[in-house]
């Protein structure tokens, strides 16, 4: 049922590759988004730092603290202005920890963050969370290789969306709850596809786009982590592996350079544009562990209140927050 309801959305998904391309190309040659690694390193405006080593050095990087080490005035304002939404929307449910918990990624924290930060083994106990495994099931039935699976899972959470002109009856819930409401919020979808890759053995974690607004995955399969944006964008490097967050932040041609098929894959509607944003050099990005044997740690409340944005005061600071966004990213601001 799953993989057919994906395969009938596949077609939905196509659009033309010159203009995307094109669009693309003109925005790296006018913002020059287009650095050389060193010069992104330096771009990024991170006070220098020791390389972490363990642990305990991530605490520094972690959370709002790390606002602290960001060298850029409007970049921290931005990155703030964030938490503060993200902690009014979801207040302390699963969606609205990130701002505690993430690990920004520099030149300080990449080894550690890429080699010892989250176990690449999985520990899940097989029937704990049998409509997760059902889907993962019939998604990857008669799949044999990692890659595969990896993909056609990414594809089915993906493929998940309201039905035309239907409103979300409420935020949060658990990942079964997400995929049965078939959510379009991508920190939703983001954790969804997180788990279901756990239940199907692979190891996976968050990606925050935090000036960007965004939130992804990451996922270690074929002796690496892979980045892999829920709407459905990836991008390989020459040997055909899968790049990383950190790999495609300093090497942004790759998100230009792909064959054709690989923009295909994106959900209806989106483009590489947003992508090329979420890379921009003045862009915090952070990670964080979501494992799916601390589900009950967890708090996966619904919000269902209407009003709830303007009680909270939201929206104000929604506002303030896309208009430094713009600044800081160099956008237009039309929301």
């Amino acid at each position: 049922m799953y993989r057919e309801r994906a395969q009938a959305r596949a077609g939905s998904c196509l659009r033309p590759f010159s203009t995307q391309v094109f669009s693309a190309l003109m925005i790296l040659a006018v913002s020059g988004i287009l650095l050389t690694p060193a010069d992104r390193l330096s771009a990024a405006r991170m006070k220098p730092g020791p390389k972490v080593s363990s642990a305990a050095q991530l605490k520094a990087y972690t959370g709002v603290a790390s606002a602290a080490l960001i060298d850029d005035n409007e970049a921290r304002e931005a990155f703030m202005l964030w938490a503060r939404k993200v902690r009014l929307f979801f207040g302390r449910t699963v969606d609205g920890i990130s701002p505690e918990v993430q690990v920004t990624l520099c030149e300080a924290t990449a080894d550690y963050l890429y080699s010892s930060y989250t176990p690449t083994a999985v520990e899940y106990r097989r029937g704990s969370r049998p409509l997760l495994e059902k889907v993962v099931n019939e998604v990857t039935a008669g799949l044999s290789t990692d890659r595969d699976k990896i993909l056609a899972l990414m594809r089915f959470v993906r493929d998940l969306s309201p039905n035309p002109g239907r409103r979300d009856l409420f935020v949060g819930g658990t990942e079964e709850e997400v995929i049965k409401k078939r959510a379009w919020v991508c920190n939703e979808k983001a954790r969804a596809l997180i788990i279901l890759w756990q239940v199907a053995g692979y190891s996976s974690r968050f990606v925050g786009h935090h000036i960007g607004g965004h939130a992804t995955t990451e996922v270690y399969f074929e002796e690496k982590w892979a980045y892999l944006d829920v709407r459905g964008k990836y991008f390989l490097l020459p040997d055909g592996k899968f790049a990383n967050t950190w790999e495609i932040w300093n090497k942004p041609a790759l998100i230009t350079s792909q064959k054709p098929e690989i923009y295909l894959e994106m959900a209806p509607g989106y483009n590489i544009d947003k992508t090329l944003m979420y890379f921009n050099p003045r862009e915090v990005i952070g990670f964080n562990n979501y494992f799916v044997s601390d589900a009950d740690k967890y708090d996966y409340s619904w919000e269902i209140d209407s009003d709830w944005a303007v009680k909270s005061g939201y929206d104000r600071v929604q506002a303030d927050y896309l208009k430094v966004r713009a600044q800081v990213l160099g956008l237009e601001q039309q929301e």
